[in-house]
């Protein structure tokens, strides 16, 4: 008999260091001037969607292996799940062109066109695949 578990990946926390009061000098280059109030004084936690906590799902992934190894199961395969993500834009400003009476070439006129793209992968989760072992 198998059985699969599905351990999700998290992306990284980025933590900001604590921000600080600035003493920004007056117009008059006095050092009188009053230090500056940071906005938000407690420290800023912030979540980028490009960095997979690799350390976490490692934890997780053992603990999905021990809970597993405990019930009687042996693991047969992992395989990682991938997403990802992407952009694109393209722009075309109706170039036209015809030919011209006295050569072999062609008149162009008209707007710029342009594009780009870019994208990008990353693991999304881990899929367990374990087979309960028979004595």
């Amino acid at each position: 008999m198998n059985k699969t578990i599905l351990v999700k990946a998290y992306f990284k926390d980025t933590n900001e260091t604590q921000k600080k009061p600035a003493i920004k000098p007056d117009v008059w280059g006095s050092s009188d001037a009053h230090p500056k109030t940071p906005k938000n004084d407690k420290t800023e936690v912030q979540k980028p969607e490009s960095c997979v906590d690799s350390e976490r799902l490692e934890r997780d992934l053992g603990l999905a292996l021990v809970s597993l190894n405990g019930s009687g199961y042996e693991v047969h395969s992992i395989v990682p799940v991938i997403s990802g993500a992407y952009s694109y834009q393209f722009r075309d400003d109706e170039i036209t062109s015809s030919p011209r009476l006295m050569g072999d070439t062609e008149a162009v006129a008209g707007g710029v066109s342009y594009g780009y793209g870019y994208g990008y992968s990353y693991t999304d989760s881990l899929i367990v695949i374990a087979r309960k072992m028979t004595s």
